[in-house]
């Protein structure tokens, strides 16, 4: 499957002439678009299904809303998370934070691409996709390349029906390490 990879917008100015003959400035703005294979839709499902085992293992008590989240690093290895919940509500930790931190604590910092998977307990809404809050995305930042990196969203009653984005997608004129 093809991805967008990097895109650059540009700006051209032309001169030329209306009826009147009058000099006239047209500027034309125009996006330059490039795309690239990712990985293979054995991957992809690969990295779902360990997403839909991470959200097994979710503790939700209070939303009964669980995520899971799989974490694929540039060498292969899967690190996986779940939300965990907390009574007093700004502690808890999102399932793709989670992800990122068993990474980064194992000493990893390349990463490729994240599957999530989301929803309620009880299966209402098992067919929508939930894309990831602002302080994952900021998470993410932090450590992907906006442009290549992936996420990956699959509804519960389809897993198969993958949607994808790059994080420039979800995240657009970030800020991140390479602002300072």
């Amino acid at each position: 499957m093809l991805r967008l990879w990097k895109s650059r917008s540009y700006c051209l100015c032309m001169k030329t002439r209306d009826a009147k003959r009058n000099a006239v400035c047209v500027t034309f703005h125009f996006y330059v678009f490039c795309f690239r294979e990712v990985f293979s839709n054995v991957d992809k499902n690969k990295l779902i299904l360990e997403a839909i085992s991470a959200r097994k293992n979710a503790y939700v008590p209070y939303s009964k809303f669980a995520v899971g989240a799989a974490l694929l690093c540039d060498d292969g290895t899967i690190y996986k998370g779940c939300n965990i919940e907390n009574a007093s509500y700004s502690l808890s930790c999102c399932g793709e934070r989670t992800a990122f931190f068993n990474a980064i604590n194992d000493g990893k910092r390349n990463f490729k691409a994240i599957a999530i998977v989301a929803g309620f307990e009880d299966g209402r809404d098992s067919n929508k996709i939930s894309t990831s809050c602002g302080s994952c995305r900021q998470i993410m930042r932090e450590f992907c390349d906006p442009n290549s990196f992936a996420i990956l969203l699959a509804p519960l009653s389809n897993p198969e029906e993958v949607t994808e984005f790059n994080l420039y997608a979800l995240l657009p004129h970030s800020f991140g390490p390479d602002d300072l």
